[in-house]
């Protein structure tokens, strides 16, 4: 007889789900003010790139807090210097190759939300009671993965000059809608 499967938490396999549907993964940005280990921890299990985008002052101080609860290397190039957040993005997308689409953004401040969200970057706002939970991330990972359907659909619409009819942008009765995710 096999053994039972370990439990799961159910959050852990929530997130898991919705991850198991994309490709490519996001790059997931994170302002790291107000995330819990735990998130960053089912991240770094299931290969999901991060990266920092702070604006703190001193990258040595981050870094070393970082070091001491032994996560600093999980993260690629890390953005920590005091200006906006739409120059970490440009310069995390020279560095890398990742387009601005390919990052989920989480930070607490809605100018930047909407600041990079112009930029292209799928940006969900955090709640400064609750943080990075299980809940925003998954919301985040689902409103990635609804934007990634629809680039997927439209360039397929746009290969053949057919009506993407499984589209998730046509509702059942294949009027089309404005796909649109709003994250708060």
């Amino acid at each position: 007889m096999a053994d039972a499967e370990p439990d799961i938490p159910s959050h852990y396999a929530a997130a898991l789900k919705v991850l198991e549907d994309l490709n490519p993964k996001p790059v997931i940005a994170l302002d790291l003010d107000y995330t819990t280990r735990q998130v960053l921890e089912f991240c770094a299990e299931n290969d999901i790139v991060l990266t920092i985008c702070s604006r703190s002052p001193d990258i040595q101080v981050v870094e070393q807090i970082m070091q001491a609860f032994g996560i600093w290397e999980w993260f690629l190039f890390p953005q920590v210097y005091y200006k906006r957040k739409t120059f970490h993005f440009r310069n995390l997308t020279e560095a890398t190759g990742f387009k601005m689409r390919d990052f989920l953004f989480f930070d607490d401040e809605p100018s930047n939300i909407s600041m990079c969200g112009r930029m292209g970057v799928n940006a969900c706002l955090v709640d400064k009671e609750t943080g990075l939970n299980w809940d925003t991330l998954i919301r985040g990972l689902q409103s990635y993965r609804e934007k990634l359907l629809c680039r997927k659909s439209f360039s397929g619409w746009v290969a053949t000059g057919e009506s993407p009819t499984n589209s998730p942008l046509v509702d059942e009765g294949g009027e089309d809608t404005d796909g649109s995710v709003t994250i708060t």
